[in-house]
């Protein structure tokens, strides 16, 4: 795991109306770069190696499929961490 604290799992959840949450345990991540993290070559403070694409990508991939990528720092529910929640655009079927 190149983000979060050390030693603490990465919580994977896939909810009935398939919503994909990701979540790890970490310092919270301050509002102005929660504001920017999804720009592409933007990166956090961190010592992990990367050129700042990885949730730009994501963030277009879920557009591109009708869907919403939402970043939540601290994770929903806790006082630090970080949250990537996939949701699913509407179905015509």
């Amino acid at each position: 795991m190149k983000h979060g604290a050390a030693g603490q799992p990465v919580q994977v959840a896939l909810s009935a109306d398939g919503a994909l949450a990701v979540r790890n345990a970490g310092p919270m991540v301050a509002p102005e770069v929660m504001a920017q993290l999804a720009q592409p070559f933007t990166r956090g403070a961190t010592p992990a190696e990367g050129s700042g694409l990885g949730l730009a990508i994501a963030r277009a991939i879920a557009a591109g499929s009708g869907g919403r990528l939402a970043l939540s720092s601290p994770a929903p529910g806790q006082a630090d961490g970080f949250e990537a929640r996939f949701t699913p655009g509407q179905s015509n079927q």
